[in-house]
């Protein structure tokens, strides 16, 4: 049996429970309207659940990290909208005092993943079953292929950047939507897509040619700010550029 593992098992599910409570706690407090001093203390216990998800089991954290980043992204979304006073279309946000409430929901439903997967883990080392994919190794005919297709592709998002270099969006103080119609040329619109559907591939590299995939996700980068990609683009970009410079998982 592993200890080690029991061990944080105990600790996690004490954590989840602990914040689980607490900000329950916080919403009785904060009453119907609340203020940001909740919002804050929301925040805070969250964090803290994702800060020991990151230490104790990373390879959950790898595993579910497009979750945990469109998750904090909607955390962070919500509570400017709440505190800020963003105009929107024509309206400006209100404090509704919901963001307590919001952030207990991602609470659950973190604390469910990770001790379903805990529990997963538990079972299959009780089972003796061990999963290695490192032992998957391209052959050097795939990794050539893959290097030609990557560099293929920078070499077309710097002519799609060229393209539009001397017309930016943010000159122009329009929508995105509206600048794609107007001014970036169609060839470029499209090509984003796909652009978007080759970042695994330098990922997969990452072991051969490291650099290969943050030249790549940094062109695309520039590329996105330029056309006025500001949101989900840059997430997915950041997404995989996680992937790559993650520091607790060296050997995945």
């Amino acid at each position: 049996m592993n200890t080690k593992l029991y061990t944080q098992r105990k600790k996690i599910i004490l954590i989840i429970i602990c914040a689980f409570i607490s900000q329950l706690i916080l919403i009785g407090l904060a009453g119907i309207k609340g203020n940001i001093v909740y919002d804050v203390l929301s925040i805070l216990l969250i964090t803290v659940i994702m800060i020991f998800i990151y230490l104790y089991q990373p390879e959950i954290f790898i595993k579910y990290l497009w979750f945990i980043i469109i998750s904090i992204w909607g955390i962070v979304a919500v509570f400017i909208l709440e505190n800020g006073s963003v105009a929107l279309r024509g309206k400006v946000s209100y404090h509704y005092g919901s963001f307590p409430i919001y952030s207990l929901s991602w609470i659950v439903f973190w604390g469910v993943i990770i001790i379903k997967e805990i529990n997963k883990r538990v079972s299959d080392i009780k089972y003796e079953k061990n999963y290695n994919y490192n032992e998957i190794v391209p052959s050097e005919i795939t990794i050539k292929n893959l290097k030609l297709i990557s560099y293929c592709a920078i070499v077309w998002m710097l002519i799609c950047f060229i393209s539009i270099i001397n017309k930016p969006y943010f000159l122009y103080g329009i929508d995105r939507f509206q600048y794609n119609k107007e001014f970036m040329p169609q060839i470029v619109s499209k090509s984003m897509q796909f652009l978007y559907v080759l970042i695994p591939i330098p990922l997969m590299l990452r072991k051969e040619d490291k650099k290969l995939a943050y030249i790549y996700c940094g062109v695309f980068t520039l590329l996105n700010f330029w056309c006025g990609e500001k949101f989900t683009g840059l997430i997915i970009i950041f997404y995989f550029v996680m992937l790559v410079i993650n520091f607790r998982l060296k050997n995945i």
